[in-house]
């Protein structure tokens, strides 16, 4: 008797339990990435033009927020408001000269991409990256056993 007893209950317990609605995991909401974008030059007029802005558009389509800001506009402690930078070398006579930017980017310990020219000396320091200059039309990438030309077609 007993034992129909906690049978009926447990049965009615489980059938009970079926019909509750399933609670579905859901991820927490993210905040969208903050990225700040500098640059030396708009380049314009140069076969680098527009790149700033392609940059710009493709980052906001994956969902990114983007400050820019030049090298020469940099003000300190800007650095420690993020942990995504993109530097930008557009012109190649055009070396930071930011002391602000240099100073606060020593310490700086978020992720870092550099396109272009003058590739600050943190980063060369820690990816062992040499550079020089050689004719503009041709330049070679190496890492380690690796190498690969490339020619760069000039229009003036």
């Amino acid at each position: 008797m007993f034992a129909k007893k906690i049978t009926k209950t447990l049965i009615l317990f489980l059938a009970a339990l079926l019909m509750l609605p399933p609670s579905w995991a859901q991820a927490a909401e993210q905040k969208p990435a903050h990225v700040l974008l500098i640059y030396d030059s708009l380049a314009k007029g140069t076969s680098r033009e527009g790149n700033i802005e392609a940059i710009q558009r493709l980052l906001a389509s994956y969902g990114t927020k983007v400050t820019l800001t030049t090298f020469n506009s940099y003000k300190k402690g800007t650095l420690q408001q993020y942990t995504n930078v993109i530097g930008i070398g557009n012109a190649d006579d055009l070396a930071i000269i930011s002391q602000e930017y240099i100073s606060d980017f020593q310490t700086f310990e978020g992720s870092y991409l550099h396109i272009g020219a003058h590739i600050p000396e943190k980063v060369k320091t820690q990816m062992d990256i040499q550079t020089r200059t050689e004719d503009k039309e041709t330049v070679l990438l190496s890492i380690g056993q690796f190498s690969q030309p490339s020619r760069f077609l000039s229009i003036t």
